[in-house]
């Protein structure tokens, strides 16, 4: 049996590149570690029929990011994906900058500082071969 996750749509990395694109001066290419590399519809279908599986389920569900109430903490997994390129180009204070400039227009942020990044979907699959 197969199981198996792939992210549809992920609003924290829609942060990262605003981050990026004002630590960089132009916009940035997709991190390395690209958590959307299979998001294009039917990819994974795809691969999971080419490999052989059969009874394929598909479902789609939300999952919000609660990145707690520390600034820094906050800071630290949105740029997680791109934290080396940041301390190699010496840019923190401008990637920091670019973080609370930014953060507003892809989460909410609650009285106490806690910050909810709502716009995440996941696509899970199930297979039997």
């Amino acid at each position: 049996m197969l199981v198996a996750t792939t992210w549809d749509k992920l609003d924290f990395l829609k942060l990262t590149k605003d981050i990026m694109t004002e630590v960089l001066g132009e916009t940035p290419p997709p991190p390395p570690l690209n958590p959307m590399s299979m998001h294009e519809p039917g990819m994974m279908e795809d691969l999971v029929t080419n490999a052989g599986f059969k009874e394929m389920k598909v479902s789609h569900s939300s999952y919000p990011f609660d990145m707690g109430a520390d600034s820094d903490f906050q800071f630290s997994m949105v740029t997680i994906l791109v934290k080396d390129k940041i301390a190699e180009l010496g840019a923190k204070a401008v990637a920091e900058k670019a973080f609370h400039d930014n953060k507003d227009k892809y989460s909410e942020t609650a009285a106490d500082g806690t910050m909810v990044v709502a716009g995440n979907t996941f696509k899970l699959v199930t297979a039997i071969k």
